[in-house]
């Protein structure tokens, strides 16, 4: 009965519409998991959207890739203030074209 939405995709830059599409989501009690994004950065200073609407909306969760070692992957993005958790994110067994399975990572 939980009410989420996963958006497991990011980039580019803030968008009104897409904030405001957030706002909505929290007024409607839904929470909004987003990827924290694989380039390295710091969140906090340069915001990664959609998870960077966290900073607007308390609905919003932002996650970070976590290794086997439950630390900070590389490629992830990370912020004290903008990213809400890790959950595992490296050498993840995953679906792939043509009814195949490999291993992908990534904050998605």
């Amino acid at each position: 009965g939980a009410k989420v939405i996963s958006q497991s995709w990011g980039g580019g830059p803030y968008n009104a519409a897409l904030a405001a599409a957030t706002q909505r989501a929290r007024a409607a009690g839904v929470i909004v998991v987003s990827a924290a994004g694989n380039y390295s950065a710091d969140t906090d200073s340069t915001p990664f959207y959609p998870a960077g609407y966290a900073a607007q909306a308390d609905n919003v969760v932002s996650v970070a890739a976590s290794g086997r070692d439950d630390r900070l992957a590389g490629f992830s993005n990370f912020g004290r203030t903008s990213v809400t958790l890790a959950a595992p994110g490296v050498n993840i067994n995953s679906t792939l074209p043509g009814g195949r399975f490999g291993l992908k990572s990534g904050t998605s």
